[in-house]
């Protein structure tokens, strides 16, 4: 059973590979999101966030960009390169 909503954005989803540094990386990956977010895309850009419904995410990752947003009323759309490891299990589970 996947963990509760929203916990389950920044905790280690049980599809996250087994490799040693996986559950660092995905940590690391949600912290540097969560930092940018904050200081530039929120706080340093002149960008009016009530305009704002849909937003595109083409280099998704652990979908760290996207849980950083969950404050934000907005739905964002996860895309992960096809020459990129395919983490789209991970963002599924997170439902980010």
């Amino acid at each position: 059973m996947a963990m509760p909503w929203p916990q389950r954005l920044t905790n280690i989803p049980p599809s996250l590979s087994t490799e040693s540094d996986a559950g660092d990386k995905f940590y690391k990956d949600s912290k540097h999101w969560s930092d940018l977010v904050l200081d530039v895309y929120v706080d340093g850009l002149p960008i009016n966030w009530s305009s704002i419904r849909n937003v595109m995410d083409m280099n998704a990752g652990f979908a760290g960009f996207a849980a950083a947003l969950i404050d934000l009323p907005l739905w964002v759309m996860n895309v992960v390169p096809i020459d990129m490891p395919d983490t789209l299990s991970i963002i599924l589970t997170e439902g980010s």
